[in-house]
């Protein structure tokens, strides 16, 4: 089941989507980026946020509006 994360910076917002299956985390931007990681018992919405960012810093998400 997809979920949806947001990530706000400056006036920016970006949104993707992220599932996670078997402990696998994998999030999905509208540019076609995608970033993957183990769980490993973090918090699954504060991780999907750290891999969006880091998705928009290498050019892979763009803003909403």
């Amino acid at each position: 089941m997809s979920r949806i994360v947001e990530l706000s910076l400056g006036d920016q917002i970006y949104v993707a989507e992220f599932h996670v299956v078997d402990g696998l985390m994998t999030v999905y931007t509208d540019a076609g980026g995608t970033k993957s990681t183990s769980v490993n018992g973090m918090n699954e919405l504060k991780l999907a946020r750290l891999l969006l960012g880091h998705l928009v810093r290498e050019g892979k998400a763009n803003p909403t509006s």
